[in-house]
């Protein structure tokens, strides 16, 4: 991992760069860390001494001696292009027109290279030339197809970035989105542990009996506490704990029913799917929390929880029959049987809870009271008549 470099700029998804603010922002950020940066007074330190004069020629510099000491630059002789005679006082010497000659000579062998140069420009100057232009042309062609594949691959290079980091966007906006749904999550839970904590510190300043606490346990949200205490708390929640298992065996034996498509056999996968279906529904009645996945659920819930037993009851019936009609195997008989013995339970439930036997005694009491004859001024006139006897002394009747 040494010397790589990490690119944290993602330009192809990273936005708000145009938004108020983003660039004086990113300007503070350089500004503050130029402040924070120290430079040494030598950072070259550790390089060789630069040797300037590396490159200079005599000629270099004896010309910057020349302009240093601010001396004129020497102006161009022109002598040996001319052909002057001797000077006046030498024009009897043989030696001064020797010289002469010497000098009309080489301007001579010089005008001779001259028309030579000439002969041989016009003989080669135009197919040299066209030869040059063509070895130009070559090389501009062969420099611009260079030039259009560094353009191509450079575009390559981009499409290949903006590919990546597209991906890797999506990555990224997944993350994210999982991120503030965990950290949502998060304080949930935490908000929940605190409820948790408030109300056993509750519980533990205020102690109830043990049938208070199931009872507050198996309450729903919304759920009136008063209602339905006829129903034993052991009953409840053996109503709700047969539900539950039953509810997910259900599922399971549900889903290996339905893979008797395989052996080409419809009922087990229609049996197969009806106890798949009915065990999450006895599921998501007596168990929410176990399927929070679905969206309202518990609002379900609570409205199944609010209505009488036996609609339960009888629901649970309905559902767990027709599976083991269509597919009558031992998985169908299981599974849908606890979601049966489940609504057993709450046809129980329905019918209340056994009366005491004071409660009893008093009822019996009652009921031998009233068979007995009634003297009673609310009491029917003909059913408290007393007969009248023609042999007897007379019958006082009350109602006369």
């Amino acid at each position: 991992m040494a010397g790589e470099v990490v690119v944290d700029a993602l330009p192809y998804i990273d936005q708000g760069y145009d938004e108020p603010g983003v660039r004086e922002a990113a300007f503070a950020m350089v500004e503050e860390e130029c402040r924070r940066y120290r430079p040494t007074k030598n950072y070259l330190e550790h390089l060789p001494p630069l040797n300037v004069s590396s490159f200079e020629t005599p000629i270099m510099h004896n010309e910057f001696e020349r302009l240093q000491n601010r001396l004129p630059m020497e102006t161009l002789s022109m002598k040996r292009y001319e052909l002057p005679p001797p000077p006046t006082g030498k024009l009897n010497e043989v030696g001064a027109w020797a010289e002469c000659v010497d000098n009309s000579q080489a301007q001579l062998e010089h005008q001779s290279v001259r028309i030579l140069n000439l002969q041989l420009m016009l003989e080669y100057c135009c197919p040299t030339w066209q030869r040059y232009l063509q070895t130009l042309t070559d090389s501009e062609k062969a420099a611009s197809k260079k030039l259009s594949e560094i353009r191509q691959q450079m575009q390559e290079v981009n499409w290949q970035r903006k590919s990546s980091q597209t991906k890797g966007g999506d990555q990224l906006k997944a993350l994210e989105a999982k991120w503030v749904a965990l950290v949502s999550q998060n304080y949930e839970i935490e908000q929940a542990c605190c409820l948790a904590e408030e109300y056993i510190s509750q519980v533990k300043s205020n102690p109830q009996s043990f049938q208070d606490k199931i009872s507050s346990m198996m309450a729903r949200p919304g759920q009136d506490p008063a209602a339905k205490d006829d129903v034993s708390w052991w009953m409840k929640f053996a109503g709700r704990g047969v539900g539950t298992v039953g509810g997910i065996i259900a599922i399971v034996l549900g889903l290996f029913n339905a893979t008797g498509i395989i052996l080409a056999s419809v009922s087990a996968l229609i049996s197969g799917v009806w106890q798949m279906i009915a065990g999450f529904i006895v599921m998501s009645c007596e168990a929410p929390c176990c399927c929070m996945f679905i969206d309202h659920v518990q609002r379900f819930s609570d409205w199944v929880d609010k209505r009488p037993y036996w609609n339960r009851a009888l629901a649970y019936v309905v559902l767990a029959v027709p599976a083991i009609i269509i597919y009558p195997s031992l998985s169908s008989i299981f599974g849908s049987g606890l979601i049966f013995i489940t609504g057993i339970i709450y046809g129980i439930m329905a019918l209340g809870k056994k009366a005491s036997a004071e409660d009893m005694r008093t009822a019996a009491s009652a009921e031998t009271s009233t068979s007995r004859t009634p003297s009673n001024m609310r009491s029917n006139l003909v059913a408290n008549a007393q007969p009248i006897s023609f042999t007897g002394a007379p019958v006082f009747d009350s109602n006369v």
